[in-house]
């Protein structure tokens, strides 16, 4: 260290500087995109602030719904082409022949209550959201569609982070009550949270040296 401090601050200054890129060499950029809340339109269907954490899975805070559609599940529809506008989809529309996909807990069951959950969504197969148009909460039974999440065009969330390598990925769900799917989220540190333990660790390095300047 003395051999970095012999030509003064700067050279101190330069050495932490070049430490910190090289740390940060070793970690890959992320890129999360925030959409609209739910669209709500029956149920007590809604939401706050929504997430796509990568590009299979997005995050729903404090998600709220009644419970009480008889036939309800979470359903998703694909685009038509890569530029094709979102369709918005009204509350009556007939969206039956749009494929289930499962809840957060992987589970295939018609869909319980919410009474202000953070869920996370992961899109089913070789499924990714440059596919997708948006997701909704839709009544197969009484075609009624209890509120939707448009999705941003794929040119707007290039960059996305991609899905992990070890994440489980769910598979459609078919049939009317039944669980398809008991595979569990991948372990560790969620895209949100690496880049928290990231920031902590660099403010951690930058006090430390503060410290040692002074």
């Amino acid at each position: 260290m003395n051999l970095f401090l012999t030509g003064g601050r700067f050279t101190t200054v330069f050495f932490f500087i070049l430490l910190q890129l090289l740390f940060l060499a070793g970690v890959t950029t992320s890129r999360q995109i925030d959409l609209w809340p739910f669209r709500k339109y029956a149920h007590g269907v809604e939401s706050g602030s929504i997430t796509m954490l990568n590009t299979k899975q997005v995050l729903i805070r404090n998600f709220k719904y009644d419970g009480k559609g008889p036939a309800a599940w979470f359903q998703i529809k694909q685009r038509e082409t890569p530029t094709s506008p979102n369709s918005n989809p009204k509350e009556y529309d007939d969206l039956t022949s749009n494929p289930k996909i499962p809840d957060e807990k992987r589970s295939c069951d018609i869909v319980k209550e919410y009474t202000g959950d953070g869920i996370t969504l992961t899109l089913p197969a070789n499924l990714t959201w440059f596919n997708i148009d948006y997701v909704a909460l839709y009544c197969y039974e009484f075609k009624h569609n209890f509120g939707y999440i448009n999705i941003s065009p794929p040119e707007s969330i290039r960059g996305l982070d991609e899905f992990p390598t070890t994440g489980k990925v769910p598979s459609f769900c078919t049939g009317t009550t039944t669980t398809t799917s008991t595979t569990t989220a991948a372990a560790g540190l969620n895209s949100s949270e690496f880049i928290s333990a990231t920031t902590n660790i660099s403010l951690i390095l930058v006090t430390m040296f503060s410290r040692f300047i002074t």
